[in-house]
């Protein structure tokens, strides 16, 4: 079946519901969850950065950074630095490029933060 993601005009401004096969075992169950189309937003977001991290822009990476660890701590000098929750790398500090892109190192950096986090999310 694959993934359907439609607007459903009963639920509040900024929800959608994505209805999708599940994986489980050897078995496939569909499935209706809703969630904020923020995440759906930054879930295509994320597939397009891991497959293309050159053609990012330095506004969405920045949008990416702040839905994921918040508000910079520091913000209009020519660096956005980003706090994690473990000190060291992976840091999370970007920069624009020529053009309005993203930096494709700084973006590798992002998305090997994101990954951490999401990693120890997972453990609890």
């Amino acid at each position: 079946m694959g993934a359907v993601i439609a607007e459903i005009p009963s639920l509040p401004c900024g929800w959608i519901e994505f209805v999708g096969d599940v994986g489980l075992s050897a078995a496939f169950e569909v499935v209706s969850l809703v969630i904020p189309c923020r995440y759906v937003e930054q879930a295509k977001l994320l597939a397009r950065v891991r497959a293309s991290p050159q053609s990012v822009t330095y506004s969405e990476l920045f949008n990416f950074c702040c839905d994921v660890f918040g508000d910079p701590r520091q913000h209009g000098t020519s660096h956005a630095v980003f706090k994690t929750p473990w000190p060291g790398d992976p840091r999370v500090n970007i920069q624009k490029s020529k053009g309005g892109k993203a930096k494709p190192y700084q973006v590798d950096q992002v998305l090997a933060a994101y990954d951490k986090l999401m990693k120890e999310a997972d453990n609890g």
